[in-house]
Formats: structure tokens, C-alpha cells, sequence
């Protein structure tokens, strides 16, 4: 059971895997827009290619050491940290903006995080592959070698598999709620809705997975 909690998880791995590099970021000044590649919300999920307008900038820091590798935000302390950003043909390091006033103007895909699944510590002759769409996106399939297969529908469908994904977004105010999940002994099919609710924005994503088992 511990490795189909694992495989079930794996879609929300690979969707987290889309926006873990480091961010890039733009301010234009005569509109007061901050162009962001992707930002990450309490270390919860992360959005690409988010647009925001300052109506104030709040305490600005320059070089700050509290800025890592990726552009992040905090709803409950309401900071914004960049690691690096252009405003024109200027570039600045290691921005932090704290109790900055804003409004959201336009966001793309919206990407969970999950912890990386264990290592079957037996594994078994099926390989499974694995197809992900989510908010529209479809990730390309990946195959995984060396799997257990579920034994029916009652195995796959297990809803304790998904308490792992729903504390993994505690940091935000968020639910996951599965639609529907089948298995037909070779396919199975999971359908869910996962709604995030923080301060910067608030938003639903309906996601898809499908599972197929072959022989190695």
C-alpha cells in the first residue's frame, strides 16, 4: 500500500517538477507591473507566468540574505522575495518587498507540490505509464518500470492514498477532493479537483490522471 500511495501521488510530483526552477522576473515602471516566470505560494504550489500591479511597494530590501534560488511568496507575512529582477536595462539581486500593496492582473498554470514518492522496495514485472492533464495542461506521459499492480479497483481506489497530498498544501487554504477513480484491472482513471484559496489569489484546478499497466 505504501508504494500505490506512492504512484498515485507521482502525477502531483511531476506537476511540481514544472515550476521547481529558479523564477525570472521584470518590472516595468511606467506600469507598475511585476512579470514573474513562476512564483512559489507558501511552499505549497507554484504559479507561472503571474502578473501583478503595485499600488505600493510596502519595506523594500535589496540584498537580502533571506532570498533563495526561487521567486517566493508568503501570504502570512505578505513578502514577495525575488532573486533576481530587470527593471529596464537594470538588474538587482536578492529583492525582498514586505506588506507590499498589489492586485493580481493575469496567471497561468497552477502547480502542486508533493513530496518525491518512495522506492518500491519489491518491485514487480508491469510497467506503468502515466498520463497528467491539469487546468488544460497535459504533461508528456512517463513510464516507470518495475511496479506492483494494483489487484482491483477496491486496491486502487483507496482515499487515505490522497491525506499525503492534502497536508502537503496545509500552507495554504486549501482542499482536494477526488470526482471519480476506476479501475478496470489493466487502466485506472482518477479525476479530481484541487481549490486554493490564500491573500495573493484564489482559484480551482480540475486535474486528470491515467494509469496503465503492461507487462515488463
Amino acid at each position: 500500500m505504501k508504494f500505490l500511495r506512492s504512484v498515485v501521488l507521482l502525477p502531483l510530483v511531476l506537476f511540481s517538477s514544472l515550476g521547481s526552477a529558479a523564477g525570472t522576473a521584470s518590472f516595468d515602471s511606467g506600469t507598475n507591473t511585476l512579470t514573474l516566470s513562476t512564483i512559489k505560494v507558501d511552499s505549497a504550489f507554484s504559479v507561472q507566468s503571474v502578473v501583478v500591479r503595485f499600488q505600493s511597494f510596502g519595506t523594500l530590501a535589496v540584498d537580502d540574505a533571506s532570498v533563495g534560488t526561487d521567486i517566493t511568496y508568503e501570504s502570512k507575512t505578505n513578502t514577495i522575495r525575488i532573486p533576481s529582477i530587470t527593471v529596464g536595462a537594470a538588474s538587482y539581486s536578492r529583492i525582498r518587498l514586505t506588506n507590499p500593496t498589489f492586485s493580481l492582473v493575469s496567471f497561468g498554470a497552477i502547480v502542486a507540490d508533493a513530496e518525491t514518492p518512495a522506492t518500491p522496495a519489491t518491485p514487480t514485472n508491469y510497467n506503468l505509464d502515466i498520463t497528467v492533464t491539469a487546468a488544460g495542461v497535459t504533461v508528456p506521459p512517463i513510464r516507470v518500470a518495475n511496479v506492483p499492480k494494483p489487484s482491483g479497483q477496491s486496491d486502487f481506489c483507496v482515499t487515505d492514498i490522497y491525506q499525503q497530498f492534502q497536508q502537503g498544501i496545509q500552507g495554504a487554504s486549501g482542499s482536494l477532493s477526488i470526482t471519480s477513480c476506476s479501475f478496470n484491472g489493466t487502466t485506472g482513471q482518477i479525476a479530481a479537483k484541487m481549490t486554493i484559496a490564500t491573500p495573493f489569489f484564489s482559484t480551482s484546478v480540475d486535474y486528470s490522471v491515467t494509469y496503465t499497466y503492461s507487462p515488463a
